[in-house]
């Protein structure tokens, strides 16, 4: 899979994947967060953390860390 972020799209890299014919999946939009497997994470952590209702700082980082 190819995020074709710009890295990703230089000449040199293209013709690295050519050349080891790796097939790549080319039609993502450009850096997308669906590629990026700790947004989800992130949003999961997230619901957990508001469903325990963290009522000030030191209680979101407990809840955070616990869960």
């Amino acid at each position: 899979m190819q995020d074709n972020a710009p890295c990703h799209k230089s000449a040199s890299t293209l013709a690295f994947l050519d050349r080891r014919k790796v097939c790549v999946l080319s039609d993502w939009p450009p850096q997308s967060p669906d590629l990026n497997v700790i947004e989800n994470l992130w949003a999961l952590l997230k619901k957990k953390v508001t469903e325990r209702n963290p009522k000030n700082a030191d209680e979101l980082w407990t809840f955070a860390n616990e869960e």
